[in-house]
């Protein structure tokens, strides 16, 4: 009988154990909880504390796409009032290399899909509610906020935003055709190649870039 006890009391114990920690796991979604006990010498416990680490979700993902969003198109509205650009000393600076290749690649072939290949700027007329070109507008704020570093660079996605705005608002195919030239040129570049309409204040030179700036100071 005296054995039995401690063995009883040990199975109870593991048992409590166990619900303990199924208990645990099932408090949140998104956070994980880690128990750190603190000792003295003599084995008395001092105090115990959580640490709580976030775990980015899908869910914690797409808030962060859709603030991005709303502060791109925003700041682009805020642009668009006025044109007045930053500057800068470097063409382009990055923050993350490889995703901003990747990205500038990303929304280049989304607007190759959607423009034939830059011969058909129809499709603004029904762009405005398309979940693959609010897509396309995320990615565009991540490469402002996310990838590119302070550079010329900027001015031109404050570009890019302000013909966005066109696009969605006045369905204007103008805009799309200097959003697919703006973005190619940038695409291009960025990923070793070479200026096609020279467009850009990054890459571009005076005598072409104050074709879209005029036409975004008539849309004022």
């Amino acid at each position: 009988m005296k054995k039995t006890l401690p063995l009883i009391l040990g199975v109870g114990l593991f048992g409590f154990g166990i619900f303990g920690l199924n208990g645990e796991s099932g408090e949140s979604k998104v956070e994980a909880k880690t128990r750190t006990n603190v000792y003295t010498v003599d084995g008395k416990n001092l105090f115990s504390s959580h640490l709580v680490q976030q775990i980015e979700t899908p869910a914690t993902t797409q808030k962060n796409n859709s603030e991005n969003n709303a502060n791109f198109k925003d700041e682009s509205y805020s642009f668009s009032l006025d044109l007045e650009f930053v500057d800068f000393e470097s063409n382009i600076e990055y923050k993350d290399e490889q995703a901003a290749k990747e990205h500038l690649q990303l929304v280049m072939n989304y607007l190759n899909d959607i423009t034939k290949n830059g011969t058909d700027f129809s499709a603004a007329a029904r762009l405005q509610n398309d979940s693959e070109w609010k897509k396309f507008v995320d990615n565009i704020a991540n490469l402002k906020y996310n990838d590119f570093s302070r550079s010329e660079i900027l001015n031109d996605l404050s570009i890019a935003g302000a013909l966005i705005l066109q696009v969605e608002r006045h369905y204007d195919e103008p805009s799309l055709t200097f959003l697919y030239e703006v973005i190619y040129d940038l695409n291009s570049n960025v990923n070793g190649g070479e200026s096609k309409f020279n467009v850009t204040r990054s890459f571009g030179n005076k005598e072409n870039f104050p074709e879209v700036y005029k036409y975004l100071q008539s849309k004022i």
